[in-house]
Parts: structure tokens; sequence; C-alpha cells
């Protein structure tokens, strides 16, 4: 008998402690406007947007146990700063819903915890370590650092910074100029009207509908772009190069090691551009469009090809490097722009 009560009591007080633990629990205060908001999380998601009555609105719903969760708010005359704080190990979780003055600047790190943020006119800075971030309709400068966390990011105007080592990156309407670095995360770029910088090692890069200049570096990452009018400067080292639906606005530059590079072009370039590739193939498609100006291709000799519509002015074969190579051009309209398409080992063709 006495065993049986015994596991009774002790039954009731896991499933007292449980319910204890699960208990929705809530705060909320309000703060007169600062200059700087932070926050600091350990796993715990938060939104931050902007508020309607000019004050800092602080919610927190949370389940973690009383004796194990704690939170701390410290107010001064320019700064609201609130950090999560655990004493051991406990079960539950905790969600900030956070409003603040359009023109407050926001300033937060995670653990694990999801962000999002809108509607802020000043700067955002944060880090993450494995915890999503949603940024939008946001004006300043933002800078933000996340580790695996996937991080969206649109109608932002001002600047962007953003390094990131295995999460994805999407890039929405930015009126910013805007420079991502990333180890293995893909990044995908839609309706850039400034200027964009990227940096990859073996993600993927994919810009779309954008007017803007662009560069674009990537280690063993593929780079595609589509209805693009702007000023290119992309390499890769094994990665392939494909842009379609090209305009041209500026001298640019588009190489790769091993892979192809594919242009196909909107309109014919009035600026120099070059083509190169070590190993793979080249292929310039000018889509009907006039072809004008000075052609050069080169390829070496008995390992690259040459193929083109036009008729060569000059054919020759010169030494680079200890090796030979097939050097051809010719002129078409007039000297300028300069067109140059080079590869050692593959093919070089351009298209009417």
């Amino acid at each position: 008998m006495n065993k049986i009560v015994i596991i009774l009591t002790l039954t009731l007080a896991i499933l007292l402690s449980n319910c204890q633990a699960s208990a929705q629990k809530e705060f909320k205060k309000s703060y007169s406007a600062k200059e700087t908001f932070s926050i600091s999380t350990v796993s715990g998601n938060c939104s931050i947007k902007k508020s309607d009555d000019n004050q800092i609105n602080v919610q927190l719903k949370y389940t973690y146990p009383e004796d194990c969760f704690k939170y701390k708010i410290d107010e001064s005359s320019d700064k609201l700063e609130i950090k999560e704080d655990f004493d051991g190990r406990c079960t539950g979780e905790s969600t900030w819903i956070i409003s603040v003055p359009e023109n407050t600047k926001v300033e937060f790190n995670s653990a694990s915890g999801d962000f999002i943020i809108g509607g802020i006119s000043k700067d955002v800075s944060g880090n993450t370590a494995s915890g999503n971030l949603k940024l939008d309709e946001i004006t300043g400068e933002i800078n933000l650092n996340s580790a695996s966390g996937d991080v969206i990011l649109s109608k932002i105007k001002g600047t962007i910074k953003l390094n990131t080592a295995s999460g994805n990156v999407l890039l929405e309407s930015p009126a910013a100029n805007s420079k991502i670095t990333t180890a293995s995360g893909d990044v995908i770029v839609k309706n850039s009207s400034e200027e964009i910088t990227i940096s990859v090692a073996s993600g993927n890069v994919k810009i779309e509908s954008s007017k803007s200049k662009i560069n674009v570096n990537s280690a063993s990452g593929d780079i595609n772009l589509s209805a693009i009018v702007g000023s290119l400067d992309l390499n890769t080292a094994s990665g392939n190069i494909q842009a379609s639906d090209i305009e041209i606005t500026d001298i640019s530059s588009i190489n790769a090691a091993s892979g192809d590079v594919m242009v196909k072009l909107a309109k014919s370039p009035e600026y120099d551009m070059t083509l190169s590739t070590a190993s793979g193939n080249i292929g310039l498609d000018y889509s009907g469009n006039e072809i004008k100006g000075f052609f050069e291709f080169t390829a070496r000799v008995d390992k690259g090809k040459i193929v083109s519509p036009i008729k060569f002015d000059k054919q020759e074969v010169v030494e680079i490097d200890g090796k030979k190579y097939d050097k051809k051009s010719f002129t078409k309209g007039s000297s300028s722009p300069k067109i140059t398409l080079k590869t050692s080992s593959g093919t070089v063709e351009l298209k009417k």
C-alpha cells in the first residue's frame, strides 16, 4: 500500500511539474522612445515592428519555469536593453513581440531564435547562430552576421552588409548598395537597383531582373543571371556562368577557370567586354542584334577551337607562357567596343 502511495505521489508531482513548465506566462510594459533598442535572446523568437504610439512596447510570452528562465530589462535615457538568461537547463519557449518608433536603431543577438523586423527607418545590426532572419521595408544601414540561419531581406533602402556561413540568402527589391559574403549558402537577388557585391565559396548565385552594377566572386558555385541591365564583373573557379537577356552599360568582365561561360545579349554592347575560361567553353550570342566592334578570339593550338559567323581579318599563332595559341580577329562597323573571347582547351563560339 505504501508503495502505491509513493508511486501516485511521484506521478502527481511529475504531472504538476509539467503543467507548470508548459503553462504560458506573459509580461507587458511600455517605455518612452529611445535612440537605441537592444535585445539578446538564447532560443526565443522575436518580432520587431514600427509602433503607432511613439513608444517602445514590450510583450513577452513564455512557458519556461520561473526558476530557470529570467529576463533583464535595463533602461537609460537613450537606450532600452533586454537580455534573456537561463539558470541551468529547462524546457519551454519564449516569444518577444516588440514595437518601436520608426527612427529607433535596433540591435540584436540570438543563438537559435528567429527574428522578424519590419517598418524601421533606422539602422539595424545583429548576430545569430542558427536562427533565421527576415527584414522588410527598412531604411538605413543593415549589418548582419549569421552562421547557419537563412536570411530574407526585402525592400531595403540604404546599405546592406551581410555575412553568413551556411545559410541561404534571398534579397528582394533592394534599393541599397549590397555586400554579401557566404561560405556554402546560396544567394538569390531579385529586382535590385543598386550595386551588388557577392562573394561565395561553394554556394550558387542567382540574380534576375536587376538594373545595377554586379560583382560576383565564387569558388565552386555556379553564377546565373537573367534580365540584367548594368555592368558585370563575374568570376568563378570551377563553377559555370550563364547570363541571358543581358544589356551591358559599362566595361564588363566574365571569367571562369574550368567552368563554361555562356552569355546571351538583349542589346549590342557599346562597352568593352571580356569572356574567358581556362578549360571550359565560351559562348556569346547576339540574339539577332547587330554585331559590331573589334572582336578578338584566343584558343590553345590543337586543344581549343574558335567558331565565328564572321570572316576573320587577321589570324596568327602566339606564344603565351610557353604555350602556343591561335589568335584570330575581325573588325565590323567600328573599332569599338572591344570584345575579347578566350579559352585554353575549350571552344569559343560567337553566334548571330
